[in-house]
């Protein structure tokens, strides 16, 4: 069990078959007890429309960058800016009970535990927890995002070099237009030239924002891409081998950052069984890129049994420890329907 400089959250490891029963039968005898304040549903944000608008409102802290004054004796506090991110989002709520285009049909629509995860992020020192604040070198690579872009949206205002988001063929066309509708939202675009945002304590003002994928500041032949920030939505299939060399192949700017850290994000992708196995192999190609890496994994918490099976089959080839509060009666966590592993290599 280990703590951060926050004191609000640990991580407690989970590295035996009974260590996982203790912690499944605490996380869902907290949602027994909390069962009036936890809403009780599959965790869908609202399967009639078509249209969404998600927004997060936070407080951060923005450490002073002026420059120092010789005569002043005391340091000046760090101000506190009030966050706006509105993202609008289509999504095909006819499509969740659609069986004909031979894909997952869960990713066409939004969901709660994204939102869980944003705020936790935002709002509740979860960024620091994890150290993604802006200043920590941090590159994400997403799986299963679905159509809901909002986790890339917001965390590539946080990523150092890239953010990509992957998923299966069928989904991507829906993905990649919520995408493009919302990159006002991010900082980098707005400011493909001028990157030195003091907000975000991005340094390197040089980077220009790129998405091949997107089709947005393609790179010519007489350029070079070590600059670059790599904004990507790609076709990565867990259970398709080819789909996973492709993404290699396609992706030569992950391994020309290995001196940060890279994070593989998956929200809310564990919920039957068949998915397991092809998603931890995935996940662990992924982690052998780079030497500092980690997973972290959101889930909802439903079907106790699913959750039982994941944490067992990732026993022999992760370190697993889960976020728990410190506080455990009154904690983010304890009073939620969610979950966040951070898993490792062995």
């Amino acid at each position: 069990m280990s703590t951060n400089n926050e004191f609000e959250y640990i991580y407690k490891r989970i590295d035996s078959e009974d260590l996982i029963y203790e912690h499944i039968n605490e996380r869902y005898g907290l949602m027994s007890e909390n069962a009036e304040d936890i809403k009780q549903d599959l965790g869908i944000i609202n399967d009639k429309q078509d249209k969404l608008t998600i927004e997060i409102d936070y407080r951060e802290s923005v450490k002073d960058i002026a420059q120092p004054n010789k005569n002043r004796k005391k340091k000046s506090k760090p101000s506190v800016v009030n966050k706006n991110f509105n993202i609008e989002l289509e999504q095909l709520p006819t499509s969740l009970k659609s069986n004909t285009n031979g894909n997952s049909t869960t990713g066409f629509v939004v969901w709660q535990s994204t939102f869980f995860f944003l705020n936790w992020l935002l709002k509740h020192k979860g960024k620091s927890f994890l150290n993604w604040d802006a200043d920590k070198n941090v590159d994400i690579i997403e799986l299963g995002t679905g159509i809901n872009c909002s986790n890339s949206i917001v965390l590539a205002n946080f990523t150092r070099n890239f953010y990509i988001s992957t998923d299966q063929k069928g989904i991507l066309n829906k993905l990649k237009m919520n995408c493009l509708n919302n990159l006002k939202e991010i900082k980098k675009y707005n400011n493909t030239n001028k990157l030195n945002i003091a907000s975000l304590e991005i340094n390197n003002s040089s980077k220009q924002f790129r998405s091949s994928s997107l089709n947005i500041n393609i790179q010519t032949d007489n350029e070079t891409e070590g600059d670059d920030f790599r904004y990507e939505v790609l076709h990565l299939d867990w259970c398709d081998d080819a789909t996973y060399q492709n993404f290699i192949s396609e992706t030569d700017f992950i391994k020309n950052n290995d001196k940060d850290h890279l994070s593989i994000l998956a929200v809310d992708v564990i919920y039957n069984e068949f998915l397991i196995a092809p998603f931890i192999k995935t996940v662990e190609r992924l982690l052998k890129l780079r030497k500092d890496s980690q997973a972290i994994v959101v889930l909802q918490l439903r079907d106790e049994s699913i959750i039982i099976d994941f944490l067992s089959e990732c026993l022999p080839y992760f370190n697993i420890d889960v976020i728990e509060d410190l506080d455990s009666a009154n904690g983010v966590f304890s009073c939620s329907r969610h979950v966040i592993y951070k898993l490792t290599l062995l």
